[in-house]
């Protein structure tokens, strides 16, 4: 987006008695102890109020310090969230039950008090945001609270209970049989937030709460498949509707995938975590994210998880995700045909040590760091940690990986580690930092003519070395300034709206600060709604409609339908773009232009045409479940090309409706790592074009 203007302003270090003073300044921890105290003095407070908390919970007292328990030696985040928990009439409730969504950690739970006070407190591994369920001690109030940062343990949380969302799941197999001990989960913010088992009626009420969005909901069955529903009307997602009474899923057939784990020696792992991540039914908007829900398998003894629910009918690639803390995978398995199983090569993980202290020697605790990796895989390293009490912190890298570590901390900064590159198994010690006050890179983001704050935006700080990227993130706040402390080094940074343009280049010694402004002309995303019909003017319903951006390649598009009516609406970069949509079962198409700001666009469909093709190996057999891009060049668009895609079925026959007159066409045919490019024509007619076969070839890259 090229409309982005930026305001320099460097500062350099100012004297010790100027009465500019330092944004955010953190008072000087010369001591250990002191950080402690002062973390303290945020929650002690709330923990008054907590007359049952017990001195057996030492995990409210150090809430914000890294610590290591006996039991697992990994350093762990710990905050806490304060909150008060009230009805919709402003009444405090006793004994509410507040509890983290399930997921890859041990869940957290605690109650309010009599006055609907709690403190929940927090570990984790990581410093994600979590999200929260909150219900009364009878079940029948509940709220979902989203994301709530552990680099926030000071903000007080208002929970308000309502009652509770009721929605009735039933789950039947291809010929209408009740699907008795199915599986069903409801999934929100990307975590499982409640689920059940089907009944001898195929059939379980779910509760939940009734101000959580919700994204899927979901079943499935070993032996029998899987299915889920989509609660929303476009792709990417949002917005969310609002989910219905009674949700009716369907398990059409299942095919069993397992994948074994060996270690570089070709031994079996067990215990390790494998999930399928990313799922997609024939038919469906778009694929739902397993990533946060169940945990579906381990590996046993042999190394094996099997997963005998796998859709039969898959419109993409299963992708799955291998964890273990001791072990990282650079190649995850992908699935998509029944003819074999997969096999993950998981590497041992490597260790960095090292220590964080101020200037006079005394040890930084709580500090934050961040590691980032990159190798010969696209499943790059990241993670992040705090000092513990004594100032050490621990990284568990990955392998063959080039690594930077980095302090970036809200308070201390230090030059960053570059040269960290270690093999299978190695360890490396003393890499420290000392830290001070660094250099704050600061600015405000306005947008629109009113140049009102933009919110919610991401300003992206990036440091480069021997092909990491090290990416530091910050949003917005409500009045839309953004902050990032940095020590000594060569940066790049992208502010909000900056997609298009070049990062500003940086290189920082000692100074105070830099502040960089910037102005948008537009928003960032528009709301588009729109209307499809025929040559008459009457609504279509059920019609695809896709949104592509032009001249803005990086820039996603969307996908969305029609209702009843004829009408819909979808989320989309404030980008020109070509509104294309499809009715199948008429064989119409037709697609309509719309500027940056348009905010509605009419779409009107006129006859189309369809072509087919099939997919063959080259000995000949049909391949089924291959993934057929058919790429279009629409008339008297320049520089526009639109994606439609599709997969073949059991004949290996692929089947593009609703290609509009004038077009030019090209297909590209895609299995497994495998490219194969396809026949190429031109649609001068509305006659049905039948393709020729595209073969793939076993060596090479298939490429004709």
């Amino acid at each position: 987006m090229k409309n982005l203007k930026i305001e320099i302003r460097v500062q350099t270090q100012l004297d010790a008695d100027s009465s500019q003073t330092r944004l955010d300044r953190r008072p000087s921890r010369r001591f250990s102890g002191l950080a402690i105290l002062f973390r303290l003095a945020i929650i002690l407070p709330l923990l008054l109020l907590h007359p049952w908390i017990s001195a057996s919970e030492p995990s409210l007292i150090a809430t914000a310090v890294g610590t290591a328990t006996e039991e697992n030696e990994t350093l762990q985040f710990e905050w806490s969230i304060p909150g008060t928990v009230h009805d919709e009439a402003g009444k405090p409730v006793t004994g509410a039950i507040i509890k983290t969504l399930p997921g890859t950690e041990e869940q957290i739970t605690t109650t309010s008090n009599d006055d609907g006070q709690f403190v929940l407190a927090m570990r984790s591994k990581y410093p994600h945001e979590s999200s929260l369920v909150v219900e009364s001690s009878d079940g029948k109030l509940k709220s979902f609270v989203n994301a709530i940062g552990y680099d926030s343990p000071q903000r007080l949380t208002r929970v308000v209970l309502k009652p509770i969302k009721s929605v009735i799941v039933n789950v039947k197999d291809k010929n209408g049989a009740a699907q008795q001990g199915a599986t069903i989960g409801v999934i929100a913010d990307y975590g499982l937030i409640t689920s059940a088992v089907a009944d001898e009626h195929g059939q379980a009420t779910l509760q939940m709460p009734a101000d959580a969005e919700i994204e899927w909901v979901f079943a499935y069955r070993d032996h029998c498949g899987f299915d889920y529903y989509e609660n929303y009307a476009s792709f990417p997602l949002g917005p969310f509707l609002t989910l219905p009474d009674q949700i009716s899923l369907a398990l059409t057939g299942s095919q069993t995938v397992r994948v074994l784990v060996v270690d570089s020696n070709e031994k079996p792992v067990s215990g390790v975590r494998v999930t399928p991540w990313i799922v997609q039914e024939s038919g469906k908007l778009s694929y739902i994210n397993l990533g946060g829900t169940l945990d579906f398998a381990k590996t046993d003894e042999a190394g094996i998880a099997e997963f005998p629910w796998i859709p039969d009918q898959l419109e993409r690639r299963v992708s799955f995700q291998i964890n273990h803390p001791e072990y990282h995978c650079p190649q995850p398995p992908y699935f998509e045909s029944a003819s074999s199983d997969m096999t993950a090569r998981v590497l041992r993980v490597a260790t960095v040590r090292g220590k964080v202290t101020l200037a006079d020697g005394s040890p930084a605790a709580g500090v934050h760091l961040q590691g980032e990796g990159r190798g010969n895989t696209s499943e790059y390293f990241r993670d992040h940690t705090m000092t513990r009490e004594d100032g050490s912190y621990e990284f568990k890298i990955y392998p063959d990986q080039s690594t930077i570590i980095a302090v970036t901390d809200t308070y201390y900064a230090a030059k960053s580690q570059k040269d960290i590159l270690l093999k299978e198994g190695q360890s490396r010690d003393n890499v420290d930092f000392v830290v001070n006050d660094g250099t704050l890179i600061r600015g405000k983001i306005t947008v629109g003519k009113d140049r009102l704050p933009a919110v919610g935006e991401h300003a992206r700080l990036i440091q480069s070395f021997a092909g990491t990227d090290l990416v530091q993130f910050n949003l917005t706040d409500s009045k839309g300034f953004y902050k990032l402390r940095v020590g000594p080094g060569t940066y790049e940074l992208l502010l909000p709206h900056q997609d298009d343009e070049a990062p500003i280049q940086l290189t920082v010694k000692d100074e105070e600060e830099f502040v960089f402004d910037g102005y948008a002309e537009r928003k960032r995303f528009v709301n588009l709604t729109g209307t499809v019909s025929d040559e008459s003017g009457a609504a279509l319903a059920i019609c695809i409609v896709y949104g592509e951006c032009i001249a803005a390649p990086r820039h996603a598009g969307f996908r969305t339908t029609t209702d009843a009516s004829g009408n819909f609406s979808a989320e989309h970069w404030s980008d020109k773009m070509i509104i294309y949509a499809i009715h199948d079962a008429k064989l119409l198409a037709g697609f309509a232009e719309i500027s940056e700001d348009s905010t509605d666009v009419a779409v009107k469909l006129m006859p189309a045409t369809s072509a087919s093709g099939i997919v063959r190996a080259d000995d000949g057999t049909l391949v089924a479940n291959a993934r057929v891009q058919l790429n279009v060049q629409l008339p008297l668009v320049d520089a526009m090309n639109l994606n439609l895609w599709t997969v073949t079925n059991e004949a290996g026959t692929y089947v593009f409706k609703g290609i509009i007159n004038g077009a030019s066409c090209r297909v590209d045919v895609y299995r497994a790592d495998q490219h194969t490019s396809g026949p190429v024509f031109e649609v001068t007619n509305l006659e049905q074009i039948k393709l020729d076969d595209v073969v793939i070839k076993d060596n090479g890259d298939g490429s004709e």
